[in-house]
């Protein structure tokens, strides 16, 4: 059981949709989008309204639903920038490291960092 959500920028009127596999009831979460994070950075939590638009089984179908219908990806509306209901990395060539890769000192970094 889950639910999508969406939030509203109270003053600009920009939005995100995403979904957490939670009940709503409660839940403090806010997403994981790249843009939205800053946004939420920027404004603070406060600046913006939450809606529930679904909660049930069939959650990531649903947000992957309304994420279609409204092209959210290419929304400047929208803080999404993906049209597809699972988060995280571009894959292929749509991703900032496709082909590239980091050098002995940057892998160093990162696994020290944890």
């Amino acid at each position: 059981m889950g639910y999508v959500y969406k939030f509203i920028n109270k003053e600009s009127g920009k939005w995100y949709i995403g979904s957490h596999n939670k009940p709503s009831a409660g839940s403090n979460y806010s997403g994981s989008g790249t843009l939205w994070q800053r946004a939420l950075r920027k404004y603070g939590i406060d600046a913006f309204e939450k809606h529930i638009l679904y909660e049930g089984d069939l959650y990531r179908e649903e947000e992957e639903r309304i994420l279609t219908e409204l092209d959210a990806a290419n929304d400047p509306m929208s803080y999404n920038l993906k049209n597809t209901a699972f988060g995280g990395s571009f894959f292929g060539e749509q991703n900032g490291m496709y082909g590239k890769h980091h050098t002995p000192e940057a892998r160093y970094k990162c696994g020290n960092a944890f």
